[in-house]
């Protein structure tokens, strides 16, 4: 069996799939994702709040107005490096 850590940026969300009784009732996704947490695995919802996360709320950015599908690159977003060289925990990563 499997474990894995879900984070989410959304409290009412993260509290939402944390509970076994729905505060969403009729949302299709959080229908879909509490179906994929009752499976046999392990998985812990923690809430991050996007002041924490800046890396995760600069992606979430760059995304928005952009087409819906996958998109790939063979280097991270000049974004995302610099924001990584800042970052005392990551820097030695990406030099």
């Amino acid at each position: 069996m499997g474990s894995s850590t879900c984070m989410a940026d959304c409290l009412e969300v993260a509290c939402c799939l944390s509970k076994e009784d729905s505060s969403m009732p009729g949302n299709a996704l959080i229908v879909v994702i509490k179906e994929l947490l009752r499976r046999d695995w392990q998985v812990q919802i923690r809430y991050i709040g996007r002041v924490s996360d800046t890396l995760a709320d600069r992606l979430t950015s760059m995304g928005r107005g952009q087409p819906l599908g996958e998109t790939t690159s063979d280097v991270p977003p000049i974004q995302v490096m610099e924001m990584l060289q800042h970052d005392p925990q990551h820097s030695d990563a990406v030099d």
